[in-house]
């Protein structure tokens, strides 16, 4: 192929670009998005509904082209370019109150969009401002200070011969259980025992207590999450046993009382 024919070819693709571009008014597929494009995906997005679409699309118009206009030129097209009231009602839309008043406000500083719609977006923004500022700070909820609840499955009886006493039973609180602990009082010494739970609202233990000869005293305590804590008291005996062996022969006399001789 000669200059000339390169030439020539180079032309012609030239001019076929130009021709598509005036009578379409509009940028070959492979140039880059432009303000327009998002402007007009955004627009299709609100009459979807689609509103965190259209955000991202108007804030991508406006990083293009950040200053409104009517009747904004765009080849052979024009559109009416309010991108900050359109940004304002599609945060509204959202629940983004805050950001839906700054680009109401923006609309209003720039001029161009339609008064009375830019005057409805920031009544709206405002009204809704002055109710969460007026709303009362939630007041905490005061701790509870319910104790927990102890209940036994097994008896502890006031005596016995046992010397491992099996204990049964369940604490239950509505903030948890954190702990329970079991201890056991016999002639001034005190055996302790604290059981790991899992926190959970109800909580059942098991306890094999050995007891010693004597009186003892047996406390069973519940923790809640709050420390909150309930104490239940038991006193138990247990006697010394008695050493058992076979019974004593009877007394053999001494002696044994004569007859008297038949006369």
């Amino acid at each position: 192929m000669t200059q000339k024919s390169c030439y020539t070819q180079a032309v012609l693709i030239a001019l076929g670009v130009l021709l598509i571009f005036i009578f379409t008014g509009e940028p070959l597929a492979f140039a880059a998005a432009d303000w327009y494009e998002y402007y007009t995906e955004a627009q299709a997005a609100i009459k979807k509904k689609d509103w965190p679409t259209a955000v991202k699309l108007l804030e991508k118009a406006l990083e293009h082209a950040p200053e409104p206009e009517e009747n904004k030129k765009h080849g052979f097209r024009s559109v009416d370019y309010y991108p900050y009231l359109e940004l304002g009602l599609s945060y509204l839309a959202t629940g983004d109150i805050e950001a839906a008043y700054r680009s109401c406000e923006q609309a209003r500083v720039k001029g161009v969009a339609p008064r009375e719609a830019v005057g409805n977006c920031l009544q709206t923004t405002t009204k809704f401002l002055q109710n969460i500022q007026q709303l009362p700070t939630p007041t905490p909820l005061p701790a509870q200070n319910i104790p927990p609840r102890i209940q036994l499955s097994t008896e502890i009886p006031p005596e016995t011969d046992q010397e491992i006493l099996p204990i049964q039973g369940k604490a239950t609180d509505a903030d948890g259980i954190a702990e329970i602990i079991v201890s056991v009082e016999n002639r001034g010494v005190t055996g302790l025992m604290t059981l790991e739970t899992l926190q959970r609202e109800e909580e059942a233990f098991i306890v094999n207590l050995p007891l010693d000869v004597g009186q003892s005293t047996i406390t069973i305590e519940a923790v809640d999450t709050l420390n909150n804590r309930a104490k239940q008291a038991f006193i138990t005996r247990r006697p010394m046993a008695v050493a058992s062996g076979p019974p004593s022969p009877p007394p053999v006399p001494t002696s044994i009382p004569s007859r008297p001789s038949p006369t």
